[in-house]
């Protein structure tokens, strides 16, 4: 994955309306559940299953979901080039590709449709963007990096993610106005904001110069609190009530999930046969969308507010990837098969 307004430029979107290839209308029975317990079932039984690829594609590799069901992420066309896209809760497809880069991300999406990612310049930089609704572009890099990843944007338009000067890496809040505001946590030498929630609070991890990671969560008037779980930590998301999702690993050991509540409480977790346990988002019901391996294969997974473990994969598929939720519980990620890497979007 991968601001400084005195180098920013405009840009607009390449051309739309492409439609994506909806591999089913609404997958259910072809979908392999794993339940947890027999309690599990028949809650699956009612979720519904979208599944779709860009027109062309290679690979469709979904990583943001807003509130109205609006989807972003990246595919690689044929030729090995990687574009961005937004699909709307239509199934309308747009591809994003600020500066006709043959390599372009996206990372972020929030309920106003604007769309956070980067793209390769003609100089090799990775720089960073911010999509408006309407199709214009802002695009961002900090004067003397050559690398920006913009991994959030919450619903004001603020953005968060980290640049790399050389070798180090700094976290970055960027303002709708521009504004770029760096920051790290104090004995940090890499910095690696993660989410961003709708007060501007964000998540991410640091690392120390003896090797140690550590969570951490700033507030948006700047104030950075850190904290670790027994051992190297990680966290991945944030809700709007500030709770923090993550994984943690004790002596390396594989990891496992964690939820860490705004008050700091902490709870960890794993789904049954899990090896290694992501945890990537939470909304504000308390729900938690990511993935495990149980060493043969990876699985998606949610878990409810109250514990519950449900995990899911589609019939044939041996690489299920969960990567966001919304706060009506609509999860998106992607999967593979035999066929290829496709993405999908699970409705409650």
């Amino acid at each position: 994955m991968r601001d400084e307004g005195t180098n920013m430029t405009v840009r607009w979107n390449a051309p739309s309306g492409i439609y994506d290839c909806c591999r089913a209308a609404c997958i259910v029975a072809a979908y392999a559940v794993l339940c947890l317990s027999a309690a599990d079932c028949p809650a699956i039984a009612q979720a519904n299953f979208v599944t779709f690829d860009v027109s062309g594609s290679a690979g469709t590799y979904p990583t943001g979901i807003n509130a109205e069901g609006a989807v972003t992420g990246y595919y690689f066309d044929i030729n090995g080039n990687q574009y961005a896209f937004l699909r709307s809760s239509k199934g309308i497809i747009t591809i994003i590709d600020p500066d006709e880069s043959h390599t372009v991300g996206a990372s972020g999406l929030n309920r106003g449709k604007s769309v956070t990612g980067y793209y390769a310049d003609s100089d090799s930089n990775f720089v960073g963007y911010v999509r408006s609704a309407k199709g214009k572009f802002v695009t961002f890099l900090p004067e003397g990096s050559t690398e920006i990843d913009p991994l959030a944007i919450n619903a004001a338009g603020s953005v968060t993610g980290f640049y790399r000067i050389n070798s180090t890496r700094f976290g970055f809040v960027r303002t709708s106005d521009g504004t770029l505001s760096e920051f790290k946590p104090k004995k940090s030498s890499q910095t690696l904001p993660q989410g961003i929630d709708d007060s501007g609070r964000v998540t991410g991890y640091y690392q120390e110069a003896d090797g140690d990671v550590r969570g951490f969560v700033r507030a948006a008037d700047g104030l950075v609190k850190t904290f670790d779980i027994k051992g190297q930590t990680y966290p991945f998301g944030i809700n709007n009530k500030g709770d923090v999702v993550g994984q943690f690993s004790i002596n390396g050991a594989n990891p496992s999930g964690f939820v860490r509540s705004a008050k700091g409480k902490v709870t960890t977790f794993d789904p049954a046969g899990s090896e290694t346990t992501w945890p990537y988002a939470i909304n504000a019901e308390g729900t938690i969308a990511g993935k495990y391996s149980d060493g043969t294969m990876v699985h998606a997974f949610l878990r409810s507010s109250k514990g519950k473990i449900t995990t899911f994969d589609p019939a044939g598929s041996f690489d299920t990837e969960a990567y966001a939720i919304n706060e009506s519980g609509a999860i998106t990620g992607f999967y593979e098969d035999d066929a290829g890497t496709h993405g999908f979007i699970r409705t409650p």
